[in-house]
């Protein structure tokens, strides 16, 4: 079975080799839904507050946090969404890979530090968000010495992890659940890729939801 990536460097390739063959996108439908809601402690942004999205260190979760931060920017237009490596890079050494808080117990070691409450306060920041990925496939294509083909279906679960700055702990941020059938066919003289948008409906339904709960009541 062909990870994710494998899928996107062969969609990749297929558009360079275009006299052995072609390729052509073929949608496949997703159903996704909040498997775990966001924490009801969790409430809207004031204006003007900031909130960073980080990915959880793995590989695999890169992509979504960065989808769920861009979705979260067009929806708070009236806050600042800090994306993962400007954030690292203004928080450092406080919210590296390795050094980002897992637990109230690493918050609260994080928060004696001056120099991180500082520049916490200066940022105005609100909820530091960490984003990660896992999958589960089930089934697989066999493939063939002229033609092959793989289908199988696919489940991602996008989560997110929150870092309550003005209470200083952790809080659950909910995990967006997508299914969908994911795979591809390709042959000689004609080919077609089959595109999964699992993990984009994952991202969207994580993101869609934490945009209820935090964007900001409006002014009156």
């Amino acid at each position: 079975m062909p990870p994710v990536p494998a899928i996107r460097a062969l969609a990749s390739s297929c558009l360079v080799v275009l006299g052995l063959a072609a390729c052509v996108p073929v949608p496949t439908p997703t159903v996704s839904t909040m498997e775990n809601p966001p924490s009801a402690e969790l409430t809207a942004l004031r204006p003007g507050e900031a909130i960073a999205v980080l990915d959880d260190g793995a590989a695999e979760s890169s992509w979504v946090a960065g989808c769920v931060q861009e979705r979260l920017a067009k929806g708070l237009p009236g806050n600042r969404v800090l994306d993962d490596q400007t954030t690292r890079d203004r928080f450092f050494p406080w919210l590296e890979p390795d050094t980002v808080p897992k637990d109230d117990a690493a918050v609260a070691r994080m928060f004696e530090h001056a120099a991180a409450r500082n520049r916490l306060t200066d940022e105005r920041m609100r909820y530091i968000l960490k984003i990660g990925l896992t999958e589960e496939s089930v089934g697989d294509g066999v493939e063939q010495v002229i033609a092959g083909a793989a289908f199988w279906k696919l489940t991602d679960r996008a989560t997110a992890e929150v870092i309550d700055v003005e209470a200083q702990c952790c809080r659950p941020g909910g995990t967006a659940r997508a299914t969908g059938v994911q795979g591809y066919a390709h042959v000689v003289q004609w080919g077609f890729i089959v595109i999964s948008m699992v993990e984009t409906a994952a991202c969207h339904e994580l993101a869609d939801t934490l945009l209820d709960v935090l964007k900001p009541a409006p002014a009156r």
